[in-house]
């Protein structure tokens, strides 16, 4: 699947070829450590005083050359790559290949750059960290008792 917001929010294209598990295996080491990301279109990053992402939904005229972005990717574990089931709005349920990875980064990676630049689209994103907040250590804001 493709789209320009790397997501699944954008409009929907099926590709013909998917990246095999040996080809997104063979990838990942390119990404780990000081990268450079290009910005995606869809991102609040200005450009000549306007929101790229503004542009993009205005069908404006985008830059050939987006801005860069140096970020640091830690280690990617890959921890599922398999066939699924994915319902779509557009194109009603699809096989697919779906690779599920534990991405540590720091603050201001694109992540759905990444997947893009791995073959696909972001289907689901979890943050599991935040700076020094860790989803383990917060509180179920629905088991939380007002205080008076």
């Amino acid at each position: 699947v493709d789209s320009p917001t790397y997501d699944m929010e954008g409009p929907l294209k099926l590709i013909d070829t998917y990246p095999s598990m040996a080809e997104v295996t063979a990838k990942i080491p390119d990404f780990v450590g000081n990268i450079e990301q290009a910005v995606p279109y869809y991102s609040a990053v200005k450009v000549a005083g306007k929101k790229l992402y503004n542009m993009a939904r205005g069908g404006k005229e985008m830059p050939v050359d987006l801005p860069v972005k140096k970020v640091t990717i830690y280690g990617i574990e890959i921890l599922d790559f398999s066939e699924k089931t994915v319902p779509f709005t557009d194109l009603g349920e699809q096989k697919l290949p779906v690779l599920t990875c534990l991405v540590n980064c720091s603050s201001g990676t694109y992540i759905r750059s990444l997947a893009h630049d791995l073959g696909g689209v972001l289907f689901n994103l979890r943050r599991t960290r935040v700076g020094d907040y860790i989803v383990q250590d917060s509180e179920d804001f629905l088991k939380m008792q007002p205080t008076n």
